[in-house]
């Protein structure tokens, strides 16, 4: 690893692009905290305020970060010709806040330069650096055009790829069990998520099941989000959800918006999914307000793991319950069975 502070900050905005997932353009500004270790703790962006300056933006890192141990090193990069003022307000505004030390950045047309923090003079410009070799070797994604396209990658299909489950398959599929239902929704997600050639009747049969029950939505919430599958579950719960009629799009939104955002999806993804949910949902709501937030996800996907399992056994309990108690209360005609003989249960009605 190169000890040059200025190579190490030239390759650093190279990868800026990758992390965040777009291409940055001449109204943004970006931050990146930084443990004592040189650990990032957290990078975010915006477009600049020009009115409102950089205390929303210090507001959402405050908010995100205060049950986070140290922060010591804030990196502030502007963009565009005002870039170099806005980097210098926020650096401002950040080391009050987290009593850090920062380095600014401002980058334009191609260039780049840092502020000598002693002279509070910006020093010569240089051209940015290429691509790094480790971004293509670890397979990282190529960055969107822009903040704007990210946003549209997660958008509805022009049209829709599969319809409803038809009445009989509804009708066969409402008679089972709240954990049936949900180890058949959960299988549907793993074989999606196992490439990236759709099956559609897997993306119908899961896009019922999370539009039934909320239990069941909940369990493959929490089933997605775990693991070391968790990014392809997400993925083919978004891709699900893209593909899905407009009649069952919003509590697919929803659900994947709220995957998305438990497992670190860049957050203008986030915002596009959320764009197509009900917003009187109560999930909605706490991914929204999280999102607006720039919260940590961590404790909210400890509770939806431990609280999406507790719903489904009480479901389940419930509902073995109540077969049992309408198998011993349904009336029998004594006289009725002996006069005809027995015949066998129809398949339709096997579970009700």
């Amino acid at each position: 690893m190169a000890t040059d502070p200025h190579s190490a900050l030239g390759r650093y905005l190279a990868k800026l692009p990758y992390v965040l997932g777009h291409q940055l353009s001449d109204d943004q500004v970006v931050a990146g905290l930084f443990d004592p270790h040189g650990t990032a703790i957290a990078h975010a962006t915006e477009r600049w305020d020009p009115i409102g300056g950089p205390g929303r933006f210090t507001g959402r890192f405050a908010h995100a970060l205060q049950d986070v141990g140290p922060i010591d090193h804030a990196v502030v990069v502007g963009y565009g010709p005002d870039g170099g003022a806005w980097a210098c307000d926020l650096a401002t505004e950040l080391r009050e806040v987290f009593d850090a030390r920062s380095t600014v950045l401002h980058v334009q047309d191609g260039s780049w330069r840092v502020l000598d923090n002693l002279t509070e003079t910006w020093g010569p410009s240089t051209a940015l650096p290429a691509q790094p070799p480790d971004i293509a070797l670890l397979g990282t994604p190529e960055p969107a055009a822009s903040r704007d396209d990210l946003v549209a990658s997660v958008k509805p299909l022009p049209g829709p790829i599969f319809a409803d489950l038809d009445h009989a398959k509804a009708t066969h599929l409402a008679s089972l069990s709240p954990a049936t239902c949900a180890d058949l929704a959960r299988s549907a997600l793993d074989q999606l998520a196992r490439g990236r050639v759709d099956n559609v009747p897997h993306q119908q049969s899961l896009a019922h099941l999370v539009n039934t029950s909320i239990i069941v939505r909940d369990a493959v919430l929490a089933h997605a989000i775990q693991g070391t599958q968790h990014r392809q579950r997400v993925d083919a719960l978004v891709r699900t959800f893209r593909a899905a009629p407009s009649s069952l799009r919003p509590v697919l939104a929803t659900t994947a918006a709220a995957a998305a955002f438990l497992t670190g999806w860049h957050p203008p993804q986030v915002e596009g999914l959320l764009r197509h949910t009900d917003p009187t949902d109560r999930l909605t709501h706490l991914v929204q307000l999280g999102h607006d937030r720039g919260a940590n996800p961590a404790p909210a996907r400890r509770t939806i793991l431990e609280s999406a399992d507790n719903q489904l056994q009480e479901a389940e309990a419930a509902w073995t319950t109540n077969q049992t108690a309408k198998r011993t209360t349904q009336p029998t005609d004594a006289r009725t069975s002996t006069q005809h003989p027995a015949e066998p249960p129809s398949t339709d009605t096997i579970g009700i």
